[in-house]
C-alpha cells in the first residue's frame, strides 16, 4: 500500500511540475509484461512447493499415527501373551519415554536458554513425575539428543527381554513391533531435520516479493496516471468543475493488488508453515500437530488397558 501510494503521488506531482509531460503518453504495458513473465514461472515453482509441503505434512501425520499405533500394539501384545505386570508397566513407561524424547528433540530449539540445560530440566521434571527412572535417565544422557528416541525403544526392548524364555514364539512378533516403532521414529526425525533446499525457498520468496513490489509499482503508476489525466482535463476546461476521476479504474487496481499479493503470500506462507508442524504450544498454532497431547492421550489409554489386564477383565 505504501509503495502504491508513494508511486501514485510521485506520478501526479511529476506531471504537475513538468507541464510538457502528457499523461496520455504514459503506459504500464512494459511493467505489466514483466510481471506476467515472472508470474508464469513463479506460479509453477510455488505450486510445486506447496504440493511438496502438503505431501510432506501428510507423510508426517501418517508416520506419527503409525508410531503411536506401534506403542499401543506393543502393550496389547504383552497383555495377550499374559506378560507380568512389571514388564507391561516398564514397557509402557519406556514407549511413552521414546515418543517424548522424539518430540522434545524436535521442539527444544524453540526454547530460550542453553539446550543442554533445557534437557536437564526436562529430565528432572520427568523423574519427579515418575515418567522415567534414574536408570532410564543415565542411559539417555549417555547418548546424543538425536539418538535418545532410539535409546528409549532399546530400553523398551530390554524390559520385554524375559519374554524370550516364557513366550519364545511370541517374542519374534513383539520385537517386530518395537522395530516398527524405531523405523517410524527415524522417519519422523528425518522429516524434522531435512528441510527443503534453502536456495529453492530463498529464491522463491525473493520472486514472490519482487512480483508484489512490481505489482504495487504498476498499480501506483496506473492510479497516478488516472488522477493526473483528470487534473489535466480539469485545467483544460473552465477550471471550476471538479476533476472527473475514474473511480472504477482505481478500485480495479487496488482490488487486483490485494488479491494477487494475498494469493502469493498465502501460498508461500502455507508451504513454509506445513514444513514445520512439530512445534511447542504457542508456536504456529494454526498448523501445529498436537504431538504432546497425543502422547498424553496414549499414556492414559495404555494405563487403562494395563489396569484392566491387572483386574483380569481383558
Amino acid at each position: 500500500i505504501l509503495v502504491m501510494s508513494l508511486t501514485a503521488f510521485g506520478i501526479v506531482k511529476a506531471i504537475d511540475h513538468w507541464d510538457h509531460i502528457n499523461p496520455e503518453s504514459f503506459s504500464t504495458e512494459t511493467i505489466s509484461s514483466v510481471i506476467r513473465s515472472i508470474s508464469l514461472a513463479m506460479t509453477f515453482l510455488l505450486g510445486l512447493f506447496v504440493n511438496n509441503a502438503v505431501v510432506r505434512w501428510w507423510g508426517i501425520v501418517k508416520d506419527l499415527e503409525d508410531l503411536l499405533g506401534s506403542g499401543e500394539k506393543l502393550i496389547m501384545m504383552l497383555i495377550h501373551v499374559n506378560a507380568d505386570r512389571k514388564m507391561r508397566e516398564d514397557a509402557l513407561r519406556r514407549v511413552i519415554l521414546a515418543c517424548e524424547m522424539l518430540r522434545y528433540n524436535a521442539v527444544v530449539g524453540y526454547f530460550d536458554g542453553d539446550t543442554d540445560l533445557n534437557w536437564s530440566k526436562k529430565f528432572d521434571a520427568m523423574v519427579k513425575a515418575g515418567e522415567m527412572t534414574k536408570e532410564d535417565r543415565d542411559a539417555l544422557e549417555y547418548v546424543d539428543p538425536d539418538e535418545r528416541c532410539t535409546a528409549g525403544w532399546a530400553l523398551c526392548s530390554q524390559s520385554i527381554r524375559p519374554i524370550d524364555d516364557t513366550q519364545p514364539r511370541a517374542s519374534v512378533h513383539v520385537y517386530k513391533v518395537v522395530q516398527d516403532g524405531i523405523s517410524k521414529s527415524q522417519a519422523l526425525a528425518t522429516s524434522a531435520m531435512i528441510q527443503f533446499p534453502y536456495l529453492y525457498t530463498h529464491l522463491l520468496a525473493y520472486m514472490v516479493h519482487l512480483v508484489n513490489v512490481l505489482t504495487s509499482l504498476c498499480a501506483g503508476v496506473t492510479i497516478g496516471i488516472v488522477i493526473a489525466r483528470a487534473r489535466v482535463a480539469k485545467a483544460q476546461a473552465d477550471g471550476k468543475a471538479p476533476p472527473q476521476v475514474d473511480g472504477s479504474a482505481i478500485f480495479k487496481e487496488i482490488l487486483f493488488l490485494f488479491i494477487q499479493v494475498f494469493l502469493y503470500q498465502a501460498f508461500l506462507g502455507i508451504g513454509a508453515a506445513l514444513s514445520f508442524p512439530i512445534v511447542p504450544k504457542g508456536h504456529g498454532a494454526m498448523y501445529r500437530l498436537p504431538f504432546e497431547e497425543m502422547i498424553i492421550s496414549l499414556r492414559s489409554k495404555l494405563e487403562r488397558l494395563n489396569r484392566l489386564a491387572c483386574d483380569n477383565k481383558i
